[in-house]
């Protein structure tokens, strides 16, 4: 008979850093925890250290365009006002595209997060003090561009800019809430690329906010519009957020109409054909 050293045959094949009755080790998750960790945030760094090396040779390509430009200058004297333009302009938009080079960069999934949580206590408060559905964005004096007024009822009147300061709203005529909308900021930070601001008039107004949720944040792929009286529809494809409580989207297309037309406007969501939702902005301009 053969010596097992008092050991079960299958003994000898098992792991050692495994215990005997199948549960994990806690010391070896742990470092498994703290390694998956550590390649986190070398995946991040290497992302980032990525994303500043595009922007860097960015840079670099428009010193090259504007030193080849001066240099053409002087070879070609008939056409040096143009060149020296562009030399300018390729050296301006050098320096600028290093000093605006983001040192952080933050990935899409940690805002779409950051939102879910937002509009979901938003959502949880709104129906735990019993309003309505209504969305309402009125446009103020303030530090704001504009708030969001979410009534007790859907056909309550909308209070004075003056009224809609504090959160809660308690007056003779009407009930609810406001809150700074998620659209304030980002319309604050897209205003000044507009030529002599946003516009007045309900089409421009449209077109303004459709680039800028395209080509200024990049918030969705496609948008359509569909305008008629006292009404405007944007098609979203493409969504860097989901359809819910103040998405930015739709905040941004509330807060801009509300500021150009200068009049309360009412925002509503809705499924879409050929996107992933619509916004429909109601005016009375």
């Amino acid at each position: 008979m053969s010596a097992t050293n008092g050991r079960r045959p299958d003994d000898a094949e098992a792991d050692p850093e495994e215990p005997l009755d199948g549960e994990p080790d806690a010391e070896l998750l742990q470092a498994r925890i703290d390694a998956l960790e550590a390649e986190n945030d070398r995946l991040r760094e290497q992302y980032a250290t990525a994303q500043r090396s595009r922007y860097r040779k960015s840079a670099l390509g428009l010193f090259v365009v504007g030193g080849v430009a001066a240099l053409a200058a002087f070879i070609f004297p008939a056409a040096a006002d143009v060149l020296f333009a562009l030399a300018a302009v390729g050296a301006f938009g050098g320096v600028l595209t290093l000093y605006l080079t983001p040192e952080r960069f933050v990935p899409a999934s940690a805002a779409e997060r950051v939102y879910a949580a937002y509009a979901t206590s938003e959502s949880e408060l709104s129906a735990a003090l019993g309003l309505s559905t209504t969305r309402t964005y009125v446009p103020t004096d303030g530090e704001q561009p504009a708030r969001l007024f979410i009534p007790q009822h859907a056909d309550a009147p909308v209070p004075a800019a003056d009224a809609i300061t504090d959160p809660l709203v308690a007056t003779a005529e009407t009930r609810g809430r406001t809150l700074v909308p998620t659209g304030a900021t980002l319309f604050d930070a897209v205003e000044s690329t507009f030529t002599g601001g946003i516009a007045d008039e309900p089409r421009t107004i449209a077109d303004q906010l459709a680039d800028a949720l395209t080509e200024g944040f990049e918030l969705a792929d496609r948008v359509e519009t569909d305008l008629a009286a006292g009404r405007a529809t944007f098609a979203v494809s493409g969504s860097a957020f989901d359809e819910g409580f103040d998405t930015p989207p739709a905040s941004l297309i509330g807060v801009g109409f509300a500021v150009g037309l200068d009049e309360p406007v009412e925002v509503e969501l809705s499924e879409a054909e050929d996107a992933e939702f619509a916004v429909t902005v109601r005016f009375d301009t």
